[in-house]
């Protein structure tokens, strides 16, 4: 029997997916949850086959799986409801779980449901070499990201800098990883498009 996945928004790691398990006969992507405002878009972008939605209340079938790609606002609101209702939960928005009254939401949501919350390896790079890392008793990694400045436009960046001024290499942020996903949590606005 094939196992269905709904997946909340479809920007370039959505599509990704799907044409991943295009070729895949044990499980497929029946359903994409979206906002409101992409719901054309994305209809037009993928297989008739593929039901795009704007609503939970549109979520028919239940799927068996349910992976987001969209944002940490989206781990929040959907991760909890789907887990309380024992549905397997993968998240590509890892910064949300920064959050300790999130990620106690998700872990009680998960009990309670008896389902699985999944933290997808390769939403940021290496995570699973740190996994594998860590039983070697890891104490610290050092993450170093560098991005054009107008790429951080629209971002806690944006309200500290002239970006357009800037023209040599300038830190923008340095912390843990938590208070980095806490002031950074979408990406920048020249990739939204894309979502």
């Amino acid at each position: 029997m094939t196992k269905s996945v709904l997946l909340i928004g479809c920007g370039a790691i959505g599509r990704e997916i799907i044409d991943k398990l295009a070729t895949e006969t044990e499980i497929c992507v029946n359903q994409i949850l979206v906002r409101l405002g992409k719901k054309g878009s994305v209809s037009r972008d993928v297989s008739g086959d593929i039901q795009v939605i704007s609503s939970i209340n549109e979520v028919e079938p239940v799927p068996d799986f349910v992976m987001e790609c969209a944002s940490h606002q989206a781990v929040a609101e959907f991760g909890p409801y789907f887990l309380s209702r024992g549905i397997d939960f993968g998240i590509i928005s890892i910064g949300a779980l920064s959050d300790p009254n999130l990620l106690e939401q998700l872990e009680v949501a998960a009990r309670n449901g008896g389902s699985q919350l999944v933290i997808v390896p390769g939403a940021i790079g290496g995570i699973d070499s740190l996994a594998a890392a860590s039983v070697e008793n890891l104490e610290e990694v050092i993450y170093t990201s560098r991005k054009p400045p107008l790429s951080w436009k629209g971002s806690t960046a944006d309200k500290s800098y002239d970006l357009t001024k800037i023209d040599k290499p300038t830190i923008i942020f340095q912390g843990s990883a938590g208070v980095a996903a806490q002031l950074y949590p979408k990406m920048p606005t020249w990739l939204q498009p894309l979502l």
